[in-house]
């Protein structure tokens, strides 16, 4: 039985994958995918958000870029490399109020160094052994 803390990154990334807290698993091996899952969305939803403010940007660009230069491809690249430099600076504006970013920098800060079994590890033992141990959640 492995006991898993719902503060924790892993728990917040499997509850942003799914709908509701009830469908979260207390096997180890649903628990592992179900996290992989919340990692792919969240990945996804980055890529939406870039390529929405990119193609807004091009909209607002393309008209003066097209006054310069006949290529409106180029125009269109442009705003994606500003689009992906807006999000880096709002990414890095939110990172020392989110959840997440407070978590990592407060694990560097933190002079004891105190090892919990990662989720990892203890999902590719479980695959070794064919064996999928319960969690429970504190």
């Amino acid at each position: 039985m492995i006991k898993i803390n719902k503060e924790s990154w892993h728990y917040k990334l499997v509850k942003f994958g799914q709908t509701n807290e009830h469908e979260i698993s207390n096997n180890l091996c649903t628990y592992f995918w179900q996290s992989v899952k919340g990692v792919l969305l969240g990945m996804f939803g980055i890529v939406i958000v870039t390529l929405i403010g990119s193609t807004f940007l091009y909209m607002l660009a393309a008209p003066f870029m097209s006054l310069l230069l006949p290529e409106s491809i180029f125009a269109f690249i442009l705003c994606i490399f500003y689009g992906v430099i807006i999000m880096k600076v709002a990414i890095e504006s939110i990172s020392e109020d989110h959840w997440l970013a407070i978590d990592v920098f407060a694990k560097f800060k933190s002079k004891e160094k105190e090892r919990k079994p990662s989720i990892i590890k203890e999902y590719l033992k479980a695959k070794k052994q064919k064996i999928c141990p319960t969690l429970t959640f504190e």
